[in-house]
């Protein structure tokens, strides 16, 4: 075999190759670019048969001189139309470019029809002179074009583009340097020869550009990439500790941007989506994280885009790379806040210690110390009004003890929930008259004057409670306001079927960086400016503020330095205690939500959301009584507020999670309160900021997957299949997942099986060997202890049209069997367990 022989042959099999790597490719994923590709190739794979065609068929010659003449003369439009597609390209030149093409094939036609087709007349040369010009300026122009898309793109697309624009140049030049050849060279001269072995190294080379082009060796684009992966990581390992999580999505969106050359790259961390541009294609990267479920990062590229498969896989080896990234920053900046809190608590505790060994010694020395004088009877201690002197001390000293102690016992309960509270209607002005009375004796000693203005106001309350909440506000007032001061206090019914209850003093007043602690317990505001230093455990304002709760009210407090401080009670005027009616019914056959809201209109609104979206929906304004439900009830979903009248949105929070019977239950927050991380952390599974639009509730709903809720219970999957392969395909593809996966291969007994074990999803086969699918289908519907469960429907492919058109509300919608399948039941699985209209989820 000769060199020449090789030569050919070598050349012949790459561009074939190339030719037939990306027709495998188009028949897989076809796409307008795949095809411009593939109709490039086809033109020069036609080029390179034709010669093994005449030798094989002689009679074909003609026609395969047909089919070459255009091939050929089309290949460079081709290619820039290829190139168009990527990047723009001058219109103007595009359409001279098919005029030409048009022109030549013209005037190549009329020439061989004619006499004027003999070599080396005057036709025929210029004609050669024209066709260099236009294989040159088209092939030169799309290698430019080649050349700028890669300016936009980084990896192994960069080099890919780079390579297929060296070889479209290559390819240009041998084609140039065939037709000049021919012009000014005779046919089997020496100059011809050496023109033929140039052209065909050119050739060659650019058919191995090619090759490593549109058909790269995997480990060859692995090892492109792994650049762009180091300096990624580089680039993470140099961020600043001070926002390390938010750093490396900002380093993640920079780098994926530059490496796909999209227009837009987006880490979007609560599941929010915002429309795609016209004229471009949006791919998103899912997170796979527990800590971020619904994160993803999304791209916004052109509509067309060569090499895309390297830059999906580049990008989602750095969303991977990023995420373990940011999770490993917030396990560390989690346990630093930890050691932050744990330190602070130990503080807290060393500040109670301090404070209550202060205070529980100054009681228990009175105690003892007048106990042993009347024990040693010396002195005047057998005197009685020195031993009535001395009982008093003792039981003075004693009722202060027992008023620590209550305080302590007090707090304790309430933030455990176990304060009992006992409503009655009474007076709140001739409760707060006597209370006033009390607290007299304390102010005159000071010279304090007291001021009152009071609204008859009947309240249903707890009055010793209130008592206490008035108690501690106005021996506050008395002891940090100066002698010959003022306190008012005042009762005014609200607008909203409430009272306000205001304590004002004349005092030194509450620093600003002191307003936000003064409620929280063993705290007080500092002193430190004073003459005199107040003793106290700190505990009388987070009690008071505790009690004010449990009644379903709130306190606030405004202050100035030098001025007084104000604070002010709200209490509802009737009764928000939990009730202890049995929970309502959730209705049948629909996914039930529990909405714990307060404001009868938010209330409302999130009704009318829910139910006209297909929920069925219950609706509490109590914590308490929310609890109290979800001891029976089992919604899908719960919708929290944070601000209850009676037990805050965080207490709820706390105690489902807390609870092994309820911690199941997704918990979705939807306040004005903005502490999205505080939720997070608590348990809930997505946090809503109000004012929410109906269209962001509902997504932000319709992503309590059953993905998502294999995370939190055992989720059951029942296939009724004749076919027990495909029974166990469907298992092997969702028990590593987490789903449980159950089989029947009959109509009867997949029956009985959705009645005993009521799984979350049905997959019925269409053809079963007993019953037919849809009839089994209606059956399911109409049976009250299956009615809720959601089918989909499996068909052999060339039966799954068939099925759609009888396709009805009896099920979600139909799969036609094979891997596609298998994936698009995975993405319903995971994108929502409210099923779409069926006609929107047929595979």
């Amino acid at each position: 075999m000769t060199l020449d022989t090789l030569s050919t042959i070598a050349l012949d099999g790459a561009f074939l190759a190339v030719f037939g790597f990306t027709l495998i490719d188009y028949l897989r994923h076809r796409d307008p670019v795949r095809r411009a590709v593939v109709l490039v190739f086809a033109c020069l794979a036609a080029v390179l048969v034709s010669p093994l065609i005449r030798a094989v068929a002689p009679a074909l010659a003609p026609a395969t001189g047909l089919i070459v003449l255009p091939a050929l003369l089309a290949q460079p439009v081709l290619v820039l139309w290829l190139v168009s597609l990527v990047r723009p390209i001058p219109r103007a030149f595009l359409a001279g470019a098919v005029l030409s093409l048009i022109a030549f094939t013209a005037a190549i036609v009329a020439l061989l029809a004619g006499s004027g087709a003999a070599r080396g007349t005057p036709a025929v040369t210029i004609l050669g002179i024209a066709l260099l010009i236009y294989f040159a300026v088209l092939e030169g122009g799309a290698a430019v074009g080649f050349a700028l898309a890669a300016r936009e793109r980084a990896g192994s697309s960069r080099s890919r583009l780079l390579t297929a624009a060296a070889a479209t140049g290559l390819l240009g030049v041998a084609l140039v340097v065939t037709l000049g050849a021919g012009v000014v060279t005779a046919p089997g001269s020496d100059a011809s020869t050496a023109t033929t072995v140039v052209v065909r190294v050119i050739a060659l080379l650019s058919a191995l550009g090619y090759l490593a082009a549109f058909a790269p060796p995997r480990g060859l684009r692995r090892f492109v990439q792994q650049g762009i992966v180091y300096h990624f990581i580089r680039d993470l390992t140099q961020l600043p500790s001070t926002s390390p999580v938010a750093g490396t999505w900002e380093v993640l969106e920079r780098t994926a941007k530059h490496a796909s050359g999209a227009h837009r790259a987006e880490v979007v961390l609560d599941g929010a989506t915002s429309a795609v541009g016209a004229g471009a294609r949006r791919i998103s990267f899912p997170f796979n994280s527990e800590r971020w479920p619904d994160a993803r990062l999304e791209l916004d590229l052109g509509a067309n885009v060569l090499f895309l498969d390297d830059d999906v896989e580049l990008i989602g080896l750095l969303v991977d790379r990023a995420v373990r990234a940011a999770e490993r920053e917030a396990f560390v900046s989690e346990r630093e806040r930890l050691i932050a809190d744990l330190q602070a608590a130990s503080a807290a505790k060393s500040d109670f210690l301090a404070a209550m060994s202060h205070e529980l010694r100054t009681p228990l020395n009175a105690i003892i110390g007048f106990s042993e004088l009347l024990n040693e009877g010396d002195g005047d201690a057998s005197d009685p009004a020195t031993v009535k002197s001395y009982a008093e001390h003792i039981h003075g000293s004693g009722l202060h003890l027992l008023e620590l102690v209550n305080d302590v016992l007090d707090l304790a309960r309430v933030e455990a929930g176990r304060l009992d509270l006992k409503p009655i209607r009474f007076d709140l002005d001739a409760l707060v008259r006597q209370t006033v009375a009390s607290v007299q004796p304390l102010a005159d000693q000071k010279q304090l004057r007291l001021s009152l203005e009071l609204a008859p106001v009947a309240i249903e309350a707890d009055p010793s409670r209130i008592r206490q909440i008035v108690l501690n506000l106005l021996s506050n007032a008395v002891k940090f306001t100066g002698g010959g001061g003022e306190i008012r206090l005042s009762i005014e019914p609200g607008p909203n079927d409430d009272v306000t209850l205001s304590v004002a003093d004349t005092g030194h007043g509450i620093a600003a960086a002191d307003l936000g602690r003064i409620f929280e317990a063993f705290q007080q505001a500092d002193t430190s400016g004073m003459k005199t230093r107040h003793e106290g455990t700190g505990l009388g304002l987070a009690l008071t503020r505790q009690l004010v709760e449990a009644h379903g009210g709130e306190v606030s407090v405004t202050s100035e330095v030098g001025v007084g401080s104000v604070f002010t009670v709200r209490l509802p005027r009737h009764r928000t205690a939990a009730s202890t009616e049995r929970p309502p019914e959730l209705p049948a056959g629909k996914p039930g939500v529990l909405v714990i809201e307060d404001d009868p209109a938010a209330q409302e609104l999130l009704r009318l959301h829910l139910e006209g979206a297909g929920y069925g929906v219950v609706v509490t304004a109590s914590g308490r009584q929310a609890l109290a439900w979800l001891s029976e009830m089992r919604p899908d979903a719960v919708l929290l507020d944070i601000l209850l009248p009676d037990l805050d949105g965080w207490e709820v929070l706390q105690r489902l999670k807390g609870d092994a019977a309820t911690r199941s239950i997704p918990v979705m927050v939807v306040s004005v309160v903005d502490d999205r991380q505080l939720g997070l952390a608590l348990g809930a599974i997505d946090y809503l900021v109000k004012p929410v639009s109906r269209e962001l509730l509902l997504e932000a709903i319709g992503r309590l997957t059953f993905t998502t809720k294999v995370r939190t219970r055992t989720v059951t999957v029942l296939v009724v299949d004749g076919d027990r392969n495909t029974a166990e395909r469907y298992r092997k593809l969702l028990e590593p997942d987490g789903f449980r996966v159950i089989a029947a291969h009959d109509a009867a007994t997949g029956r009985q099986r959705a009645i005993d074990d009521h799984p979350d999803l049905i997959l019925l086969d269409a053809l079963l060997p007993d019953v037919d699918g849809f009839e089994l289908s209606s059956n399911l519907r109409q049976d009250p202890a299956t009615a809720g469960i959601p089918i989909w429907l499996t068909a052999p492919g060339g039966m799954a049209q068939e099925a759609k058109e009888r396709l009805n509300d009896d099920v979600q919608g139909v799969l036609a069997k094979g891997d596609d399948a298998l994936d698009a039941l995975r993405g319903w699985l995971q994108n929502g367990h409210r099923p779409a209209a069926a006609s929107e989820l047929q595979a």
